[in-house]
């Protein structure tokens, strides 16, 4: 007999002030697991000219039940040491990228600000527009500092600044396929992983999200093209027949050639 156990994660909430390290995955394509024209066009010159070579396959995220996506851990600590694993599929080594992301840093009458990722420093900044008090008057523009967290004015605006920063992250390769059971039966939810990591006494994880219509479709390009291609008619094909007289006898209804 058969048994599945379904395990359920869950913490205190946390802000990313409290957090030495968090993950993240890589974002699908927009049209991942979606029906576009190109692909339609691509695939109607597949069926009709087989031997040219136009693929007929579609961006759908993943192949033979199979996908993979990169997960990236962000570290406030560069020196944090750290495990991380999968519930379920095959997780690479970490390969180091040093990357650079652009945000706008809104006021809001506050002293200070996170950054969406652990910044290992400004590249460049710029005001977007003016910085106005708690009661709409233009006021000169503050000064401000920053760590590897949050950025820190010098007196309480609203205003808008637009920073761009460089990121280090650990970006691992994930590979999940469809479960299967000892009986060759097929489980519910089968792509559902959860990526985690763990150091010290504290923990981090997200659930790994398959492309969009992977789950309904079992991995087979679910939005994507599943138009068949008309059959290909059987024996040569017929000539058209020739045009030709007849003539009936009105009055016998007689056939004359």
């Amino acid at each position: 007999m058969n048994t599945q156990l379904s395990v359920s994660l869950s913490r205190e909430s946390v802000t990313r002030g409290d957090e030495l390290l968090f993950l993240e995955q890589e974002d699908y394509n927009p049209y991942t697991g979606k029906l576009t024209k190109g692909t339609m066009v691509i695939a109607t010159l597949g069926w009709l000219y087989p031997d040219v070579g136009y693929s007929t396959s579609n961006n759908c995220g993943g192949s033979e039940g199979r996908f993979t996506i990169t997960v990236y851990a962000y570290l406030y600590q560069q020196d944090l040491v750290y495990n991380i694993a999968l519930s379920y599929g095959d997780i690479g080594e970490a390969v180091i990228q040093d990357t650079e992301y652009s945000e706008v840093i809104k006021c809001n009458l506050k002293e200070s600000v996170d950054f969406s990722y652990p910044s290992e420093g400004i590249i460049s900044s710029s005001w977007v527009g003016n910085a106005y008090d708690s009661v709409g008057n233009i006021v000169t523009l503050p000064t401000f500092t920053s760590d590897n967290r949050s950025i820190f004015f010098s007196k309480k605006v609203y205003g808008s600044l637009r920073v761009k920063y460089k990121v280090t992250r650990h970006c691992y390769s994930v590979s999940i396929a469809g479960r299967q059971l000892e009986d060759d039966t097929v489980s519910e939810n089968k792509y559902q992983s959860v990526a985690y990591a763990t150091w010290a006494y504290d923990i981090d994880w997200i659930e790994i999200k398959s492309p969009e219509g992977f789950e309904a479709f079992d991995g087979d390009c679910g939005g994507g093209v599943i138009i068949n291609p008309p059959p290909k008619p059987e024996g040569p094909p017929k000539a058209p027949p020739s045009d030709k007289d007849i003539h009936v006898d009105y009055c016998t209804q007689e056939v004359k050639e």
